[in-house]
């Protein structure tokens, strides 16, 4: 779905029930995108976009969702944290 507008994206994940994994930062604003209404959103901030970085900050979620939901919150993963908001 590159390309296509932010609120075409979320609309999909929500019909499908999915989960958003993104680089955007304009889903990590809770004004517009609250958690509450999504089926959870991890928005990746990581100060180089490489695969291998990207990889990393999805590797570092893994540990915590055995334990943790996901569902109606905003998860931002930071190289040296996450920070869970509902």
């Amino acid at each position: 779905m590159g390309g296509k507008p932010d609120e075409h994206i979320i609309q999909i994940c929500s019909q499908e029930k999915r989960v958003l994994i993104t680089l955007d930062l304009d889903f990590a604003d809770i004004n517009t995108y609250p958690p509450s209404n999504y089926h959870g959103i991890f928005v990746l901030r990581v100060k180089r976009q490489s695969r291998s970085k990207v990889i990393e900050a999805v590797a570092k979620l893994i540990p915590y969702l055995p334990s943790e939901s996901v569902e109606k919150q905003l998860w931002i993963v930071e190289e040296d944290k996450i920070r869970i908001r509902e």
